[in-house]
């Protein structure tokens, strides 16, 4: 009888569960700024949106697995296992990307908070953009702690050289900054007129 490890094995499963959550967020940065909690029982939950309604939380799935052969297991090869978990996690970061994306998509046009830029980002639709976003301030610092822009690689080499240009525009500077002192003040109105838990 071959001797048994658990320990070993337990670390191991450890490092590799870790190796693979780091790989999701290399693929997707985004999903790392997400706050994540693990529910261990059950497969029903709710969470409170900002107007204070509860709505049942819509479980999806995302799956993929590996295998190896019997050749690959008589010649273990950390290596090959790492490329194998980070294929894995390149399936999942997509998986949940996807999720997230239609998610905010169908949440914002709920609502009608929706800006179509028709196909190219002008001034104009980014600081309507803006407008229709809610924004929140470091309290110590009053710095805005701007949202995260998710674009495509061909969309941001296409639009680079316009967002370097507005920043030289002394009238967009103004109009941003009208908009954020506006948004601080909403800001100031909800932080006002926030309760404190019971």
């Amino acid at each position: 009888m071959l001797p048994d490890y658990p320990s070993v094995k337990q670390k191991i499963n450890s490092l590799l569960r870790r190796y693979l959550k780091e790989e999701v967020f290399r693929h997707s940065p985004i999903l790392k700024e997400i706050r994540q909690t693990v529910q261990h029982e059950g497969r029903e939950g709710t969470f409170g949106d900002v107007d204070g309604r509860e709505r049942p939380i819509e479980y999806k799935k995302v799956a993929t697995g590996y295998s190896l052969t019997r050749d690959e297991m008589r010649r273990p090869d950390f290596q090959l296992i790492l490329s194998k978990f980070a294929a894995m996690a390149e399936t999942f970061a997509e998986g949940q990307s996807r999720m997230l994306f239609d998610t905010v998509s169908e949440a914002a046009e709920s609502v009608g908070n929706v800006v179509d830029a028709k196909g190219k980002l002008t001034k104009e639709a980014f600081l309507e953009l803006m407008r229709k976003m809610q924004l929140d301030f470091n309290p110590k610092t009053g710095e805005p702690q701007r949202p995260t822009m998710v674009l495509h690689p061909d969309t941001l080499a296409k639009i680079k050289d316009d967002l370097k240009s507005w920043e030289k525009d002394p009238e967009f500077v103004a109009a941003l900054s009208a908009v954020e002192q506006q948004k601080r003040l909403d800001w100031r109105d909800r932080e006002s007129s926030r309760r404190l838990a019971d």
